[in-house]
């Protein structure tokens, strides 16, 4: 089996600053790791230290799992660069809403939709949003949008993701 030794005496032992007290799994280097068939690990990992290796697994596969997810997303943000001018937005959403669905919303100037910041990222489905007040309409590429903006998985008719600004031409 390993012995404990703290950061804090390392630190002694060579002279630098000690970090706060924290325990660390040392193995021997005379009992080298050795594999036996009914055990996946090292003859000279405790239990511990599996637990460790096993946590460190399902932490990687949730951070993989996580960073994934967001490539999927149709996420958006509309701001209001404009000086003076309220930006008044619609939804038009496909067949019937639910409670709390956004049907409106007035953006207003140096302020983006949503309004408590963050993006808003539409992953069933599509909504039309419609724009009125001063200023034109950027796509995130900064070129001038025409018509109407289609949010979601609509398909080719749909605005590619990212911000979009209303303000001065």
């Amino acid at each position: 089996m390993g012995r404990f030794t703290s950061l804090a005496t390392a630190a002694t032992q060579t002279g630098r600053t000690a970090a706060p007290p924290m325990l660390i799994p040392v193995i021997p280097a005379s009992s080298g790791p050795s594999f036996s068939s009914a055990n996946s690990f090292p003859s000279g990992v405790n239990m511990i230290q599996k637990h460790i290796f096993a946590l460190a697994g399902v932490v990687l596969i949730a951070g993989i799992v996580g960073t994934s997810t967001p490539s999927l997303a149709n996420c958006y943000v509309i701001r209001n660069t404009n000086r003076a001018g309220n930006l008044n937005l619609s939804f038009q959403w496909p067949g019937p809403v639910g409670s709390g669905t956004p049907l409106s919303a007035v953006v207003l100037p140096g302020q983006q939709y949503p309004l408590g910041g963050g993006q808003w990222c539409v992953n069933a489905g599509s909504v039309t949003v419609l724009t009125s007040g001063p200023g034109h309409l950027r796509a995130p590429n900064a070129q001038l949008w025409h018509g109407a903006l289609v949010f979601g998985t609509g398909g080719p008719t749909s605005a590619p993701p990212g911000t979009y600004t209303v303000g001065p031409p």
